[in-house]
């Protein structure tokens, strides 16, 4: 995800998770504020107070062991997430070995949004619309995120249907199959050459 970047030719990135279903209607510039991509933060201690069976220290820790300093605020509340191309330049080349530093993390002490998140805070702040959910109120999401490791129930099949998901059980959703057509004889010297490719790869 932090070298994106090398991937598309676009000013800003929209990082998708697959449990993650857009409303009918969602556009990219939902994720906008003006002309600035939308960056929401809460304070660890107002996340601790609301999930206190959540370790919020271990995001911290993750965080300060790259940047050397303990953030005061973590950056995942809402997916998807939006950025823009530069900013993920800009921190491949001010960490241009931080993809080493996450392998090597032990228990997966890392979390590229909420880098990427203290990242733009501490450089690029001016380029992006930074939401303090303590003192704002969460902006409108056209999108869902259903949270795959709870798996699908019944109530949620139904929100997903009624988005407009298919339903994997009832067949009149499904898409018609695919034909499958076989793949074409191949003539006596075509397999003779096939054959002496596979056998004697130095003779052909």
């Amino acid at each position: 995800k932090l070298q994106a970047y090398r991937h598309v030719r676009g000013d800003y990135v929209l990082f998708v998770d697959l449990d993650l279903v857009f409303h009918p209607g969602a556009d990219v510039a939902d994720y906008f504020a003006g002309d600035k991509p939308v960056l929401l933060k809460e304070s660890y201690a107002r996340l601790a107070a609301r999930h206190p069976d959540i370790d919020v220290g271990r995001w911290q820790r993750a965080v300060d062991n790259l940047f050397g300093s303990r953030p005061s605020h973590e950056y995942m509340r809402r997916a998807p997430q939006l950025f823009r191309t530069s900013t993920l330049k800009a921190l491949d080349e001010t960490f241009p070995h931080i993809e080493a530093h996450a392998i090597c993390q032990r228990d997966r002490l890392f979390s590229e949004f909420n880098t990427i998140g203290f990242f733009v805070e501490l450089c690029e702040s001016e380029q992006y619309s930074i939401v303090d959910l303590e003192r704002h109120a969460t902006p409108t999401n056209p999108a869902t995120q259903f949270w795959s490791w709870g798996g699908i129930s019944d109530e949620i099949l139904k929100e997903l249907t009624a988005l407009g998901v298919r339903d994997p059980g009832d067949p009149t959703t499904q898409p018609a199959p695919l034909p499958i057509t076989a793949p074409p004889k191949l003539g006596k010297w075509r397999r003779l050459r096939c054959a002496l490719q596979k056998y004697f790869p130095e003779l052909v």
